[in-house]
């Protein structure tokens, strides 16, 4: 079997060459590394160029700036391994991390391949060197879809997972959303997946977020307008399939966590005093309600409603702190789910 990996780049020189390395020095052999510089302005291309003429199992793609969906999606249209994963160009991958997959869907052979990571600001002794890990649970059927639907949607990191190419190639990165993209991207895959085996091989080093991460990023709030319709077509076109897996409830409780989450982390991202946009995204989630893809009963009607409007309605900055106040206090007294990544 062939292993297709899909590194999006932009500006990571900073630590592009370790993440190449740990692709480079993999047990396993039989991979093709496709690295999109995204339209980088720093030396991200020319480190692409450099490992591109070391060893031609790294093909290298230069495109004008997309985002991260676009450089994945112009991977998936050329990968031809019969496996896709994603190393993100800021993290490494252990010596037998290919090596794990491998052996899981050759002896497995289900859809999906899901392995566990590490994360931190210092790369553990020992961690490129750590043995292969067969170990794995398979999950099939409904109650393997209802796994997958929890799992997926509350953990959506794209990097944990190897896929079979035709089933990654069924479905598309959504543009114009910013961040958790590749959480959606998973969700909308899941009725495509017959079974998925989830090892325990802790090969993904998954660095914390550095000053220029998107997660350290303000939101705008056409990102979570445009966050919040996708959930809207991800109901619209699993919602039947759920109801024939016997876990409809499942994905409303999944739609829900996803949509009050996002609002509440656009309102705590967002630049104090910048209310624009407000009415949009209260727009939006009101259209998720009356199509019945989320619960009357949500933690944002009591967090967001009443500061909300007091927001929107005066512009003024002590109206946000309030927001943000009021949020923090009933996130601790409710303690609502922790937020779709």
């Amino acid at each position: 079997m062939k292993i297709s990996v899909i590194v999006p780049v932009y500006n990571c020189a900073r630590y592009l060459r370790e993440c190449l390395d740990s692709i480079l020095n993999q047990s396993f052999k039989d991979w093709e590394c496709i690295c999109v510089d995204d339209g980088s302005l720093d030396e991200s291309g020319k480190i692409c160029d450099e490992y591109g003429s070391i060893d031609c199992r790294f093909r290298v793609i230069h495109q004008q700036n997309t985002g991260a969906d676009g450089a994945r999606n112009h991977a998936l249209g050329v990968a031809d391994g019969d496996w896709i994963t994603f190393v993100d160009a800021d993290d490494l991958i252990a010596r037998e991390w290919f090596a794990s997959a491998a052996r899981i869907a050759e002896t497995d052979s289900p859809d999906m391949v899901r392995l566990d990571r590490i994360s931190g600001l210092v790369v553990p002794d020992g961690f490129f060197s750590m043995d292969a890990d067969f170990d794995a649970v398979k999950y099939n059927g409904a109650s393997g879809s209802e796994w997958a639907l929890r799992t997926l949607s509350e953990e959506g990191y794209i990097w944990r997972c190897f896929i079979r190419r035709e089933v990654a190639q069924r479905i598309r990165f959504r543009p114009n959303i910013l961040c958790k993209e590749d959480g959606l991207w998973l969700v909308e895959l899941i009725p495509y997946l017959r079974s998925i085996s989830q090892g325990s091989h802790k090969g993904y080093f998954y660095r914390l977020s550095h000053p220029d991460s998107l997660t350290k990023r303000c939101r705008r709030a056409s990102q979570c307008v445009a966050y919040l319709d996708a959930w809207k077509d991800i109901w619209a076109s699993q919602q039947e399939w759920a109801r024939r897996q016997g876990i409809e409830p499942t994905l409303r409780e999944r739609v829900t966590q996803a949509v009050n989450n996002d609002i509440i982390e656009w309102v705590q991202k967002c630049r104090s005093g910048d209310q624009s946009g407000s009415m949009e995204i209260w727009k939006a989630y009101k259209a998720l309600e009356k199509m019945g893809a989320i619960s009357k009963r949500s933690h944002v009607r009591l967090l967001f409603l009443l500061p909300f409007f007091l927001w929107k309605f005066t512009g003024q900055t002590w109206a946000m702190f309030l927001t943000k106040s009021l949020m923090s206090l009933g996130r601790s007294l409710l303690k609502p789910l922790r937020c779709v990544p």
